[in-house]
């Protein structure tokens, strides 16, 4: 878990200046999030074989937020803004993917699509974010939790 707690601070701080560079936005939370990585395609690409069984999620007091996963040295944001809620879950739109892979600058990418998911705090449950990009091509990313508690990574 050490592991992925460094890599998801290197994570935040590349995030943080990418997400919302213009307004100069600060990071309010941003928790680890462990399960199982049951689909990753981005690019039309499915790389669900390196899909790493952590991601993160983090938000901005501009109410731009992240979910973030990591396959191999690749480091996959599905970035957007605002929320509402779903039925029982928490539906946010995706406009931007940030393509990071490690030792290169991050590639903001355009995109249209939404994360869907519940309560991270109440047990199990499921992230779901797709869409397109480029216009045409498609990503996807299913993650269901394990149930455990997120872990703060801004108290750590």
């Amino acid at each position: 878990m050490l592991g992925i707690a460094m890599r998801l601070f290197a994570t935040l701080a590349l995030a943080a200046a990418t997400l919302s560079p213009a307004q100069g936005a600060q990071l309010i939370f941003a928790y680890g999030i462990t399960g199982t990585c049951d689909e990753l395609s981005v690019d039309g690409t499915d790389i669900t074989n390196a899909c790493r069984d952590a991601i993160a999620q983090v938000g901005y007091d501009d109410d731009r937020f992240g979910v973030i996963a990591y396959a191999g040295d690749k480091i996959i944001t599905f970035s957007g803004s605002a929320d509402t809620f779903f039925e029982d879950d928490l539906e946010q739109p995706v406009d931007a993917l940030i393509l990071t892979t490690e030792g290169s600058a991050p590639l903001i990418v355009t995109a249209r699509g939404t994360c869907l998911h519940g309560d991270i705090f109440a047990g199990r449950t499921r992230f779901e974010c797709t869409g397109k990009i480029k216009g045409s091509e498609p990503f996807r990313l299913v993650f269901s939790t394990d149930g455990g508690e997120p872990t703060d990574e801004i108290a750590q």
